[in-house]
């Protein structure tokens, strides 16, 4: 019976080490693999804590597997700092560089200090991290924004606009009524972000970052997460969704305005200029934040949305819309699931692996409670999105062993990913826990029958059964051999390798449905994550505002 114990209680702690969920990360598609970025980790169903793990799913042969396999198949990788702060954020501006091998990140809300390096790239091809310089305004300095939106444009860079400011200058202005009344009571957060649309260019050396329009051009309006697609059909970049605050010198306001689903903003590459457009047919209801945006891969003129929060902070039941850049005109996606499969989802990352493939991973449920799952969409006509069952990369081939760079110890970067015969280590090491499971269990029975028919046999013999009496023969287990092919890294300590214990900061869920809508007179304190109702409430003479706090 101890053995039959020790086999049950293995095979249920090889169960319950399943991939903890997440939500709120920064996710792309590189080199083969999904990497997954900074965000929340789930420690109950709604507690949680600022993480810093990169997790990474390997697809390079993950052809057939179920959506249950990917979710089993998230592995932690430890990575090459080069002496970059890589100390947990949450919302950076974020986005996949376009190359197929790197990550951008900018700035992001750090608890409890300003970051040390705000601007930093990952490259999946070499695992390593290197940093670049921050975002600056003459004559203020440098300044640290969250909540802002990030994405490639061909032949300019990186495109980043809105959100908030945290640890701000206090000296630092743009023209405005009055700037300081979108400051936060202590002076350290503020509800301006990107005023007009930045461009991060590498290539550009020490003037990385250029701005279109002079940063003394007024803006209308300041607004934070959104979400933005660039429409290469007429060389624009949209924003849809998120909030605002009204910067118009006549009907100025500091309260958050959601902004509605019928209209788009768009800024034109080609000359710098903003423009506004109506956007019509089965229009979403309510607005969103926390949503994803994508530009259709195979039709490179439609563009999905996906899941997110509506009014009042629930999560959105009507959960995917398609819109089309030609025709301006939204159109309802309902997509065939299992009752139990959690479509409707927010704080999720969207990320499409090839023409056909969009993976949803992570993200709260309607309940907002923690998410593992991977939902496994097949986009080839993104105005019939389908569920599948497996994952099928189209383009599947023996990946090169460029694309098969190391993304595991730091101490030995070449070290491969995959064993030589094409398996993940994840699936060697899920192979060789079944393998000791069901040897166990087998030894286990095998014994119990033994021990039957010996005591049928041993008449008058009373002598206690021991352990040098069974004849079982040993199971040889190469340990040498296995360790040579296959390494864990636990979550927790790669957070103490790349940041201080200062840095995460461990809390509850404080949001709720109960929060009071836009406009509401007395709103209690709020967080920066806490997307229900941003509100700058006027109080006597000058407005003020809430201090944002993570949740």
């Amino acid at each position: 019976m101890r053995l039959l114990n020790l086999a049950l209680l293995l095979s249920i702690s090889i169960v319950q080490a399943q991939t903890s969920a997440r939500s709120n990360l920064s996710c792309g598609y590189l080199t083969g693999k999904v990497f997954c970025f900074f965000g929340f980790r789930y420690t109950g169903t709604t507690e949680h804590t600022l993480d810093n793990t990169i997790n990474v799913l390997d697809l390079t042969n993950a052809t057939g597997k179920t959506s249950a396999n990917l979710e089993a198949a998230w592995k932690p990788v430890s990575s090459i700092t080069n002496n970059v702060d890589i100390a947990p954020r949450q919302n950076p501006q974020a986005t996949e560089m376009g190359d197929g091998r790197r990550m951008f990140f900018n700035g992001g809300f750090s608890p409890t200090s300003k970051l040390a390096d705000q601007t930093i790239i990952y490259d999946a091809q070499k695992n390593e991290w290197s940093k670049y310089t921050p975002y600056t305004e003459e004559p203020y300095g440098v300044r640290q924004i969250y909540y802002g939106s990030a994405l490639p444009v061909p032949g300019k860079g990186i495109a980043l606009y809105g959100g908030f400011e945290v640890y701000i200058n206090t000296s630092w202005t743009t023209p405005s009524t009055s700037v300081t009344s979108f400051n936060f009571p202590d002076n350290m957060t503020r509800t301006i972000g990107f005023t007009q649309v930045a461009f991060f260019n590498e290539n550009n050396g020490d003037k990385a970052w250029t701005v279109p329009l002079s940063l003394t051009t007024w803006a209308p309006w300041f607004p934070n997460r959104q979400k933005s697609v660039f429409d290469s059909l007429n060389n624009q970049i949209l924003f849809i969704g998120g909030e605002a605050f009204n910067n118009d010198p006549v009907a100025y306001k500091t309260v958050a305005e959601r902004r509605p689903l019928s209209m788009a903003w768009a800024f034109s590459t080609q000359n710098a200029s903003w423009s506004t457009f109506t956007l019509v047919g089965q229009v979403p209801s309510g607005t969103r934040l926390y949503h994803s945006l994508d530009l259709a891969p195979k039709t490179k003129k439609d563009v999905i949305m996906f899941g997110g929060e509506t009014d009042g902070g629930r999560v959105a039941d009507d959960y995917c819309y398609v819109l089309s850049l030609e025709t301006r005109e939204w159109k309802s996606v309902t997509i065939n699931a299992p009752i139990t499969t959690p479509l409707s989802r927010t704080e999720h990352s969207t990320v499409i692996t090839n023409n056909e493939t969009m993976l949803v991973v992570w993200g709260l449920d309607s309940n907002r409670a923690g998410l593992n799952s991977v939902l496994i969409l097949n986009i080839s006509d993104p105005y019939a999105i389908t569920l599948s069952d497996k994952y099928f990369d189209p383009n599947s081939v023996t990946q090169t062993s460029t694309d098969s760079t190391s993304i595991g110890n730091t101490n030995n970067p070449k070290d491969d990913n995959h064993s030589p015969d094409g398996l993940s280590m994840g699936a060697i090491g899920g192979i060789a826990a079944a393998c000791v499971v069901f040897a166990i269990v087998g030894a286990a029975s095998y014994y119990v029958f033994y021990r039957k028919k010996h005591r049928k046999n041993q008449g008058h013999d009373s002598k206690p059964y021991s352990p040098d009496d069974q004849d079982i023969a040993p199971i040889e287990v190469d340990w040498d051999h296995l360790e040579g092919k296959y390494f864990e890294v636990s979550p927790e300590s790669l957070v103490k390798q790349t940041a201080k214990a200062s840095d995460l900061v461990s809390t509850t869920d404080m949001r709720s449905s109960d929060l009071q809508a836009p406009n509401a007179t007395d709103p209690p304190l709020i967080k920066p994550d806490i997307s229900d109702n941003v509100t700058l409430v006027h109080v006597s003479s000058s407005p003020t505002v809430m201090k944002p706090d993570i949740r």
